[in-house]
């Protein structure tokens, strides 16, 4: 398989003995306790990879949750070979040699099932995982950097109040007892059962794929009504053009001084611009309050460098949806069209009971939905009580909670519509209806 992997156990407990104070018929109890509770043992390894092993997964749907990853991945599970119809967060916990091990074994399965063919399958068949957990840990995304290089990435997107709004009350329908939401303002804690608003730091997860040098800003503040001058303070900013025009800043009587010594220059409507050893500032030619906080974080990228959290190397070919395009009628079939191609599915083979179908006509046109709330409503009494328990996000006792994440939502949209889409290595179908879905994240739901 191409690692080798050493191993060994070792107590995770240990008992500390002292033969001086301790009585002859506690030592017979002590003796058989232990016989009969041993300390657990914990397995510890390392492995080293010897061969390449990048070609063994071809395909990983990594994120987010509640984005019909299931739903996409039952899609594919008629075309390619995934690993599980359930999730395979080995990547998360830093478990290769298990995946690798069962992916070696599929790849066996995949020969099997060729020979046993009438025909030979024209293509070999994809390989995948699914693990919407992947996307936001750094761990499975620098394996991916390490040992799965090649492979293609495919990511839903959401809204992130509707994301939190649907997350949450997927675990209350399937029985999870949920804090309030206003104890689910920052990182994931005890309890949250994986739900919080830190997990909608989307742009912050996507930057760490390393496609962009631009590193995702704090929301800029809105664009300044016109002012005179001379009431504003003036750190290292872009001030829009409005506030500039007719507006003198130098260090006479007439103006403004920014302290230290300046220099002055005019703009071509006859305004002064400072520059001093203590301040800078840029004029903004933005119209619109979007345009001036675009212009702003592109000028804050030029002062960082971009030495923030991303994988050491290369992630493969990024896929990039979002959700509302599997609930679009029209644009389902646009979609799977593209996701095929983006895969290399181009040949139309559908995997049927061990036999192979080339129907040119058996690429699917829809995306069946495929729900994983609620495993449990069968039981009398169950639906209705969780259903109970489930939140309505634009209620106002979740105002708090909805207010973090339309920050965080702002946030990911400016970036995810200026810098990260504009990678050659992201695809999207239907690219402006993608676009135009990440701009009304600049918006409350519930307005």
């Amino acid at each position: 398989l191409g690692i080798s992997m050493n191993t060994s156990t070792s107590t995770s407990t240990s008992i500390n003995v002292n033969d001086k104070q301790r009585k002859n018929d506690k030592d017979n109890d002590n003796d058989k306790r232990l016989k009969k509770h041993p300390p657990p043992q914990r397995r510890t390894f390392t492995f080293t990879v010897q061969n390449d092993i990048s070609s063994f997964l071809n395909y990983a749907i990594i994120g987010m949750p509640k984005t019909g990853t299931t739903s996409i991945m039952n899609l594919l599970s008629k075309y390619t070979l995934p690993l599980d119809n359930k999730e395979r967060c080995d990547l998360v916990v830093n478990d290769i040699p298990l995946l690798v091990n069962d992916l070696y074994q599929l790849q066996q399965q995949q020969q099997q099932l060729q020979s046993s063919l009438p025909l030979p399958l024209p293509l070999p068949l994809q390989t995948g995982i699914k693990c919407p957990q992947d996307i936001s840990t750094k761990t499975s995304l620098q394996n991916y950097a390490s040992y799965f290089p090649n492979t293609k990435l495919i990511i839903g997107l959401r809204h992130p109040i509707r994301w939190f709004e649907s997350f949450y009350n997927f675990r209350v329908r399937n029985l999870y007892h949920m804090l309030s939401t206003d104890k689910l303002i920052g990182r994931c804690i005890s309890g949250s059962h994986g739900v919080c608003a830190g997990r909608a730091n989307i742009s912050d997860f996507l930057y760490m794929l390393n496609k962009t040098t631009s590193m995702p800003m704090p929301m800029p503040m809105p664009m300044p009504m016109p002012m005179p001058i001379r009431s504003m303070s003036l750190p290292t900013m872009l001030l829009p053009k409005n506030i500039i025009d007719d507006h003198h800043l130098d260090n006479n009587g007439d103006g403004v001084g920014v302290g230290g010594g300046s220099s002055s220059s005019s703009t071509s409507s006859g305004s002064r611009i400072s520059s001093t050893t203590s301040s800078h500032v840029t004029i903004s030619n933005a119209t619109t309050n979007e345009e001036y906080q675009h212009e702003q974080i592109t000028y804050m990228n030029t002062k960082q460098q971009s030495s923030g959290d991303v994988v050491s190397g290369n992630v493969g070919k990024v896929f990039v949806y979002v959700i509302e395009q599997l609930e679009d009628e029209q644009l389902q079939s646009i979609f799977i069209k593209d996701l095929f191609h983006f895969l290399g599915i181009n040949n139309g083979v559908k995997i049927i009971h061990g036999n192979h179908d080339t129907d040119k006509h058996s690429i699917p046109t829809t995306v069946p939905h495929v729900s994983t709330a609620g495993v449990l409503d069968h039981i009398p009494g169950i639906k209705e009580r969780t259903r109970n328990n489930m939140i309505n996000i634009c209620d106002a006792e979740h105002e708090q909670i909805r207010s973090v994440l339309l920050e965080k939502s702002r946030k990911a949209s400016m970036w995810i519509r200026h810098y990260f889409l504009k990678s050659a290595d992201v695809h999207v179908s239907s690219r402006d209806y993608v676009e135009s879905k990440l701009e009304e994240w600049m918006n409350d739901v519930c307005l």
